[in-house]
């Protein structure tokens, strides 16, 4: 009777552990997904990935598709002088995480296939986890959690990070993606400049606020002399390119 009251208590525990990393787990994806600023996103999906499991830093490194390598990276809780010489060599342990698809564990135990660099132990880190960032859609770089507590992650706490890290690509991706259809809608895709609705709007800000505070305003106008010439005589291509000076 006592043993079957410990491993029914036993039972319990696992069961109340579990819902409560579930419920953990659905405050952030609706922490993470409530915001649309870019910089305000990342540091919620840091600070969440932080709290989760207790880890005491974190980064998101950006993978640039154009250039093959990691452009950009944001970091929280670690020092100035880690982040100065944080480095993603081409091969390294974030390449890897990104083909792969699957999370890498660093620590310094015997068994370790990946050791901890002389950077990360003089930042009294004991042990980093380096997950895949990626969404539906596309990779879009790598999540870094790192502990100073102890030397290596446990199974569930890892099951839980991996989860939270596609659940936070999503939504990088989701802002990602609005962000730039906002953009579309106000600006001309040739020149980058405000469009005609944006300017609209800017011009009815600025007359408002000369009126309250009772200043002139002045507004300036450019042009392109003989520009029809310069797509008769050098096709608009050229005309593209002087418009794009300009600008």
């Amino acid at each position: 009777a006592l043993r079957g009251g410990l491993a029914e208590r036993a039972r319990a525990a696992a069961v109340g552990e579990k819902t409560s990393r579930i419920s953990a787990l659905n405050q952030v994806a609706v922490a993470i997904s409530s915001t649309l600023g870019w910089q305000e996103l990342l540091d919620r999906i840091m600070r969440s990935g932080i709290a989760l499991t207790g880890s005491s830093a974190a980064c998101l490194a950006f993978y640039d598709n154009d250039t093959h390598s990691f452009g950009k990276w944001h970091t929280q809780g670690l020092s100035d002088s880690f982040i100065e010489n944080m480095s993603f060599r081409p091969g390294g342990l974030a390449d890897k995480t990104l083909e792969t698809g699957e999370f890498i564990l660093s620590n310094d135990r015997p068994e370790s296939e990946y050791k901890l660099s002389k950077l990360t132990r003089n930042e009294g880190i004991k042990c980093f986890l380096c997950l895949p960032f990626i969404s539906q859609t596309q990779p879009l770089g790598v999540l870094y959690l790192y502990r100073k507590d102890r030397d290596t992650f446990l199974p569930e706490e890892i099951e839980l990070l991996t989860t939270f890290s596609h659940l936070a690509a999503i939504a990088a991706e989701n802002t990602r993606m609005h962000s730039k259809t906002v953009k579309q809608a106000s600006t001309d895709a040739l020149t980058g400049l405000l469009n005609r609705r944006a300017f609209d709007e800017h011009m009815q800000t600025e007359q408002q606020r000369a009126q309250r505070y009772d200043k002139a305003f002045s507004l300036m106008m450019l042009d392109i002399d003989h520009f029809k010439k310069v797509n008769d005589t050098y096709g608009h291509v050229a005309g593209d390119e002087a418009l794009k000076t300009l600008a």
